[in-house]
């Protein structure tokens, strides 16, 4: 799975990481994401990624950004990794809904944070009740619209009854 720096941001506040941890073989991030993650010395979200990223659980790879105007470094990059990614083989998670779209534009599938929830209800790696409840952390961090909290706390229910 990679990642860009605002979703690993969340990701972090919001306690969703562990859960990407154990859903996923490896974590990654570009160089441009690391670097924007772990820029703020002693704010505990940037001291919490720099450690995890010492650790080896969050990787740091090399990429070529794809030009874009409109996005920033982390996100070129992390849309670059995607790109030496066979189709498939990967799992882009971008919350900014323009770099989605330029992801998507280069035939590369980018989905929100959230995303994450709704793959480990479906795998049966946390049920309904704690997916819910790490949607409604990740929502007081990501200050995400209530139209879609309920629209993906209805999915979660969904997956979770085997609907979807």
């Amino acid at each position: 799975m990679k990642i860009d720096t605002s979703s690993l941001i969340y990701a972090v506040k919001s306690g969703l990481i562990e859960l990407m941890f154990k859903l996923f073989d490896e974590v990654v991030v570009s160089e441009g994401v690391a670097a924007e993650a772990t820029r703020k010395r002693g704010h505990p979200d940037s001291e919490a990624i720099a450690r995890m990223i010492r650790e080896g659980k969050l990787k740091v790879a090399t990429a070529k950004a794809v030009v874009s105007e409109s996005l920033g470094r982390g996100e070129r990059e992390v849309i670059g990794l995607a790109l030496e990614e066979p189709k498939g083989e990967y799992l882009l998670i971008m919350d900014d809904r323009r770099a989605r779209s330029v992801a998507w534009s280069l035939g590369i599938a980018a989905v929100p944070v959230y995303a994450v929830l709704l793959i480990a209800v479906k795998r049966g790696v946390i049920d309904e009740t704690r997916a819910l409840a790490l949607l409604d952390s990740l929502c007081e961090v990501a200050r995400y619209p209530r139209d879609r909290v309920a629209e993906v706390a209805e999915l979660i229910r969904l997956v979770a009854r085997g609907e979807i």
